[in-house]
């Protein structure tokens, strides 16, 4: 039998079991290909289709691989018992993290198991719009685990920004010529109106789009091999790609969501990193918004109805139009929740047991179309 190893030893490459590798090749898969497949033209019943396929087989892969492991090399990689989860954690952040979110998955599981429509809970309630039932979340929630557990390298950690980027470039590129009124594989092809590539909704995309557009300076900024000026370059050019495409999308919530993680970004680089570093992440984020601004301003295609542009920042921010794209008219759906939140109206429709249930989990995965009528 294995001898167990050290935590300095387990992770290297000569030491590595191949169990360890089999996972890390199924989060990266699942980091590359989610993203970028779809339905293309119909193929099957529904557009992300696919993407829930490869989800929940690559989630599969990792548990199967986990207990595989377990089964031939019991001391190979080790686990906090029960008994040792406190001491286990200590003072360290990441770990509460990791704790924080697998309370979270607990709790989603009782809330599960006292939702009044638990099927719906648990599979979904719709086909058309997956991902936030009990089974895509767990399956999200297991290779969230396989990389604060697993990643402990350097070169893991490179190698999981290269495939965000390079998915946050393709995505990007491919809505870039949906833009221009070109789409090869899909019904994106719409002018000027709002794009969402391989995602199928333009608020999808967007939100992915801060994800990637964030990581890219960060990455580009690394101690990577080559001249400096090459990669500073390079970077400025791939987030401009994303930063164009993000405008295009014509998502409120993905703009602010960008502007408020970069000034996090700056923050954090202040107090925690080099301030060479940190400069040439904000020359790369200064260089992509240039050359953005430089693309979404070309004349080469004019702009359909539908688009949104520097002319309509107005109406989208505006707090006192009652119109579903401005602020104001999102301000009634909000006040809505907050009813349901704050009043609890369904509390009549269950025992008292029931209502604390639901007081202290919520109604279940799935149960807010339901719920939100009642405010």
């Amino acid at each position: 039998m294995p001898r167990r190893r050290s935590r300095t030893d387990r992770y290297s490459p000569s030491n590595r079991v191949w169990t360890e590798w089999i996972i890390e090749a199924a989060w990266l898969v699942g980091l590359v290909a989610v993203p970028l497949v779809f339905t293309p033209r119909g193929w099957l019943s529904f557009y992300n289709d696919p993407k829930y396929f490869v989800l929940h087989a690559v989630a599969l892969v990792i548990v199967t691989s986990w207990a595989w492991e377990r089964a031939i090399y019991p001391g190979a990689v080790g686990y906090p018992r029960i008994s040792d989860v406190w001491v286990w954690l200590g003072r360290r952040p990441e770990r509460w993290a990791v704790a924080a979110v697998a309370i979270l998955g607990i709790t989603s599981v009782l809330s599960t198991l006292a939702s009044p429509v638990k099927s719906v809970s648990l599979w979904g309630r719709d086909p058309t719009d997956l991902g936030y039932d009990l089974y895509s979340f767990l399956a999200l929630l297991v290779i969230f685990l396989a990389v604060a557990l697993r990643m402990r390298s350097e070169q893991q950690v490179k190698r999981v920004f290269f495939a965000y980027v390079g998915v946050g470039v393709a995505a990007g590129l491919y809505g870039l010529v949906q833009h221009f009124g070109w789409d090869p594989l899909g019904p994106g092809a719409r002018g000027g109106s709002r794009v969402f590539a391989s995602f199928g909704n333009p608020i999808h995309f967007g939100s992915f789009l801060v994800m990637t557009a964030i990581l890219t300076p960060v990455f580009t900024a690394l101690r990577l091999p080559g001249p400096k000026s090459f990669w500073l370059l390079a970077g400025a050019l791939l987030l401009g790609v994303q930063l164009t495409v993000l405008w295009y999308t014509g998502s409120r919530g993905p703009w602010i969501g960008y502007a408020v993680g970069v000034l996090v970004f700056v923050v954090a680089g202040l107090i925690w990193t080099d301030r060479r570093c940190l400069v040439r992440g904000v020359s790369i984020v200064l260089g992509g918004i240039v050359i953005a601004f430089i693309i979404t301003q070309s004349p080469v295609y004019e702009q359909e109805e539908g688009s949104r542009g520097l002319a309509d920042i107005g109406e989208v921010i505006a707090f006192d139009q009652p119109t579903a794209q401005s602020i104001g008219g999102r301000g009634i759906i909000w006040e809505s929740v907050l009813n349901v939140v704050v009043d609890r109206p369904w509390s009549t429709y269950g025992s008292t047991q029931t209502f604390l249930v639901w007081s202290l989990l919520g109604y279940g995965p799935e149960m807010f179309v339901y719920a939100y009528p009642l405010g």
